[in-house]
């Protein structure tokens, strides 16, 4: 997915695709069990700790866990034990999704430059996710997490190849050798 950008900016700029350190992994198919995990990561949160349990109390039927400094393995496995995964909308928590090939709801939260709003509206346009600018209603989250869940996990593919690395470390190689500025 190529994110809109201005024209004066494509002569220095190179596509490399999402990174992820789970790109060497094989995702499986999603679970039947109706599981989700709730990944953040180290930037913070708005999200209150009530906010999440009435998330719980809203979708009876979903089993909740929570992922915070779990390590990758701990991690992928949360990941691949899920049908649904919500995060927030960091560039390491989507790309962690993506190579999972999860269905997903991303929660933009508050940064300094935005940047998180704007992914969101990226990866709802895609279709790969659903974005939302703000944690939604309890109200909200049983039919997100039922739509979610039927999300087309392999459009992740157009976020994500999982030869992004592979591309930078290229990238540098070229740069370190002078053969591109």
């Amino acid at each position: 997915i190529v994110a809109r950008w201005q024209p004066r900016w494509d002569a220095k700029t190179t596509w490399l695709g999402s990174l992820s350190r789970f790109d060497d992994r094989e995702p499986v198919a999603p679970p039947q069990a109706r599981r989700v995990a709730l990944v953040w990561g180290a930037g913070g949160t708005d999200v209150t700790e009530e906010q999440i349990e009435a998330a719980r109390r809203a979708t009876t039927g979903w089993s909740w866990t929570v992922c915070r400094d779990a390590g990758p393995d701990a991690l992928w496995d949360s990941l691949q034990d899920s049908a649904v995964v919500v995060g927030h909308a960091g560039q390491n928590v989507v790309s962690e999704i993506a190579a999972a090939r999860r269905g997903s709801v991303i929660i933009a939260q508050r940064r300094p430059h935005d940047e998180q709003h704007f992914t969101v509206h990226g990866l709802e346009e895609a279709g790969v996710s659903h974005g939302l600018p703000a944690w939604p209603d309890p109200a909200a989250w049983p039919a997100l997490l039922e739509s979610a869940a039927r999300i087309d996990t392999a459009r992740w593919s157009r976020w994500t190849d999982g030869a992004g690395a592979d591309r930078c470390a290229a990238l540098l190689d070229s740069l370190a050798l002078g053969e591109r500025r």
